[in-house]
């Protein structure tokens, strides 16, 4: 797969927000048996990760599809071929990224204690930072007027 010239740091020309998640998750399931903090969920209540689990998976298919529909690529710092702005995208500018956020909100509430949350917001800090902010910055140079129209309606994460 081919990087465009914009990759803003050559770390990310290897680290994609899979890898990130993965960080997140090895990073909460060590706070979670290490540190895990005061317990706030216990029991079979942990069984309500369940909703946010659905609802990321809901939201990752549908915005797939809806990146296939318009023929346009998933992979960051890649030049989209069309700006997405129905389905998911027209309640938020990042469903994929919400959706792995979500599925981290899964986690930690299964894990039941406190600390595991840290490694979401890591997560959506460490994504809006190393990836959202360049994307949006392509995308704003791709499509011009089109971007910034949708920029203004829809948020970036909800």
């Amino acid at each position: 797969m081919m990087l465009n010239a914009q990759v803003p740091h050559k770390l990310l020309e290897r680290l994609y927000p899979p890898h990130v998640f993965a960080l997140a998750v090895v990073a909460m399931a060590i706070l979670g048996w290490l540190l895990p903090g005061a317990i706030v969920i216990g029991g079979y209540w942990r069984t309500i990760a369940i909703v946010p689990g659905v609802a990321s998976l809901a939201l990752a298919v549908t915005a797939f599809r809806g990146f296939g529909a318009a023929d346009t690529t998933v992979v960051p710092f890649e030049h989209s071929n069309a700006l997405v702005t129905t389905g998911p995208f027209a309640l938020t500018r990042n469903p994929l990224y919400l959706s792995l956020a979500l599925l981290l909100a899964a986690i930690a509430t299964a894990l039941g204690s406190l600390t595991p949350w840290l490694g979401v917001i890591g997560f959506v800090v460490a994504i809006d930072r190393l990836f959202i902010v360049h994307e949006e910055q392509m995308l704003a140079e791709r499509f011009g007027a089109d971007y910034g129209d949708y920029r203004s309606k829809v948020r970036r994460w909800i």
